[in-house]
């Protein structure tokens, strides 16, 4: 008997289409292998947990046949109409608005007269007067949505194939009784507008953010400061969210009702329902609902739940209904942190309980326990992410244990706080939500204060996809395997693992910060025909170009650690549609904003300047800008190397009077009067003639985006990520 078949079942599950969305091609490599194991099962008596490899084997058939019908029925079914100019029929599913724009998510019923069920992200500058639920028929373009591969994937992990661009809105027709959608987003409107009102702008944001997980009013900066702590699990609404609003009513009615357990573990599974359809059904806060329900269904029927098995069923379910969900790091993010924690949670209850033990102090005990369970959760969470963190987001942040331990006492003070003040905020007298509204507000106050401080930090985060770290990774690997198979005594092993994991995590991050020192790097973007450059140095950068779609360029700056752009240089050839500067300023704090003179200001942030010669001083690097008749040439000069940017083959050569750098950025093939052989190495924007005469050169186009990185002793590395 399998003691533990959810696992089992969700996990092989979810392996099999994590390798088949890496490899989509290894189809018939994972079917041949299910087959083994399942021939293994069948025809090898004798062979202990048979049973296992036969249910392994049949997940891994079935998800091999999810995979291939998403693809088909659906994927595939959407692809069809891209490039085209049709005819829609649809209804508003969800509204997203920005200072810019407004999003509309559409549930298609037709779509040039075939009827279809596909999603559909329309963008409108000017809201319409529609509500969630309406119908409206439009005539619009259809494109695949993303402007490279990485962004299609976050969508397509959505369930989002397609987005259309249209001025044509032919009909809309509002239905008067509205589904219960339409209330969920309402409230959640009104509830952010109760926390603003009575905490204020900048606490009031971060509020929003934690309790509803709608970042709109949120600062970049705070945002971008909560990242590079190691803090971004808390603007997410997870499991930590779930348990602090559901626990804190169960904990209320058991303590106040006692005989009632069974009746408050009952309300909180539609509290839980509630909560998670409030959030906006994000992964981390499905997961963390179906988790929470089976905990307190068990509590109901007086049987313990089994938390691994729990995470199972729900990666089971996520990944079942949308095999694609497996596309989107934050789903592996979630699940590798909760597996951490779940199976190391024994270990860490077994210590606190020796803790406890030993210190007679009722509340020196409790407060170190609690640093300790903070610790631990926090270090077995970062670890088992580590390997996520890596190959996705490639930043690792160097202060999440002194953020963690600073603020776990004020999470739920806070959440529960804004909770209060959300609900408070709908009663007539004003005075309980101006009580809970204080408590938030001075909470939310040392948070931020926290947060600015360690963000502030050199080195606060260090790159993930060094070679330090890739080293680390795999040898930590390796030696936690053989300390599991050689230590019997489990809490020993689990001693010694934890000890070796953080001592040479300590010394690997140390090692990569010192080679880190000094270095400036030099992204280029896959951006198709356009051209957007990043020069970063620690957490500040320098974004040249900005032809970029919002969600590509920010998930660029989040994986390079970048907290502020100090400067943000729109070249003559960016074109205006393609701008993404409007949406990039509501995620980050641009300092200073430089364009062509001459150029259209239309998708431009307020306080922007015009110049058509340009320098900028980045670190001790010079950056200069020249423009002439509508072509431009932009170049980095650094005490380790020198970089040249071109834009275009028709670029005249009379704009440079020094064309000799050590490296080359260009936007597809150079300026026929440069010589591609004379620099170290050519990295070549997306689109284009990518014929080029060097033997060191890098396309977009075969690499996604590149980085180039040379440090203070005049070494350099490329490579994409």
């Amino acid at each position: 008997m399998i003691s533990r078949p959810f696992a089992l079942v969700g996990f092989s599950f979810v392996f099999a289409l994590m390798v088949l969305s890496l490899v989509p091609d290894g189809v018939a490599v994972l079917v041949a292998c299910a087959v083994a194991l399942i021939a293994v099962a069948v025809f090898i008596k004798r062979l202990s947990g048979r049973a296992e490899y036969a249910v392994c084997g049949l997940c891994v058939l079935a998800a091999c046949i999810c995979f291939n019908f998403a693809g088909t029925a659906t994927y595939n079914s959407a692809l069809r109409f891209v490039g085209e100019e049709l005819e829609i029929k649809a209804e508003v599913e969800d509204i997203e608005s920005t200072d810019t724009n407004t999003y509309y998510m559409l549930s298609t019923l037709s779509i040039g007269g075939i009827e279809t069920g596909q999603k559909l992200r329309l963008r409108q500058k000017e809201p319409l007067d529609i509500d969630i639920g309406d119908s409206v028929e439009l005539v619009g373009n259809i494109s695949r949505i993303g402007q490279n591969e990485e962004s299609h994937n976050y969508y397509k992990s959505k369930g989002i194939f397609l987005r259309c661009e249209s001025d044509n809105i032919t009909a809309v027709n509002p239905k008067d009784k509205k589904p219960i959608e339409y209330y969920i987003y309402t409230l959640r409107q009104s509830a952010g507008e109760n926390l603003l009102k009575f905490v204020g702008e900048e606490v009031g944001g971060l509020a929003v953010g934690m309790l509803t997980g709608d970042k709109v009013h949120l600062s970049p900066l705070v945002n971008n400061s909560f990242r590079a702590c190691g803090l971004s699990h808390t603007l997410a609404v997870s499991g930590l969210h779930m348990n602090i609003i559901v626990m804190a009513l169960y904990t209320l009615v058991s303590r106040f009702l006692p005989r009632f357990k069974r009746i408050a573990a009952a309300m909180c599974i539609p509290v839980a329902l509630f909560y998670c359809a409030f959030s906006g059904f994000s992964v981390s806060a499905v997961r963390a609902c179906i988790m929470i329900v089976i905990i307190m269904a068990g509590k109901v029927i007086s049987r313990r739940s089994d938390s691994l098995n729990s995470l199972g069923l729900a990666a089971l379910i996520i990944s079942a209904f949308n095999p694609f969900a497996v596309l989107d790091w934050s789903f592996l993010l979630s699940f590798s942190s909760t597996l951490g924690i779940v199976v190391c949670a024994p270990f860490v209850r077994n210590l606190s309980l020796a803790l406890m033990s030993r210190i007679k102090v009722r509340i020196l005990a409790d407060l170190i326990v609690s640093l300790y369970e903070t610790a631990a959760v926090t270090c077995v969470a970062t670890a088992f992410t580590l390997p996520v963190m890596v190959m996705f987001v490639g930043q690792v942040s160097l202060a999440f244990l002194p953020a963690n331990l600073a603020t776990f006492w004020a999470v739920p003070v806070f959440m529960v706080a804004s909770a209060l003040t959300a609900v408070f905020g709908f009663v007539p007298v004003a005075f309980p939500a101006s009580a809970s509204a204080f408590v938030c507000r001075w909470v939310g106050k040392y948070m931020l204060t926290v947060v600015d401080k360690l963000s502030q930090l050199p080195f606060v985060s260090v790159n993930a996809d060094s070679f330090a770290m890739k080293l680390w990774l795999g040898v930590a690997i390796i030696i936690v395997a053989l300390s599991v198979y050689l230590i019997r005594n489990r809490k020993k092993a689990f001693v010694f693992c934890t000890c070796f994991v953080c001592a040479s995590l300590a010394l690997t991050c140390t090692v990569s910060a010192i080679e880190n020192k000094g270095t400036v790097s030099v992204t280029a973007v896959n951006v198709k025909d356009n051209a957007c450059y990043i020069v970063s140095h620690g957490t500040s950068a320098v974004v040249i170009g900005c032809a970029c779609d919002e969600y590509v360029l920010s998930n660029v700056l989040s994986e390079l650690g970048i907290i502020r752009i100090e400067l943000a240089l729109v070249t003559a050839c960016t074109d205006e549609k393609d701008l993404s500067l409007i949406e990039i300023s509501q995620r980050y704090t641009i300092e200073r904003v430089v364009v062509p003179c001459g150029y259209s200001a239309v998708n431009l942030p307020a306080g922007y300047t015009e110049s058509d010669d340009f320098a900028f001083d980045f670190y001790g690097s010079k950056i200069t800008y020249k423009n002439l008749n509508g072509y431009d040439i932009c170049r980095l000069d650094s005490q380790s190397g020198s970089v040249l940017f071109t834009f275009g083959i028709n670029t005249p050569s009379e704009i440079s009077k020094d064309i000799t750098a050590d490296f080359l950025f260009t936007k597809a093939q150079p300026p026929l009067w440069i010589n591609t052989a004379d620099y170290k190495a050519v990295i070549i924007s997306a689109g284009g003639n990518t014929y080029i005469n060097s033997k060191n050169s890098y396309s977009t186009n075969d690499c996604n985006n590149i980085t180039l990185a040379f440090n203070a002793w005049g070494k350099y590395k490329i490579n994409s990520f």
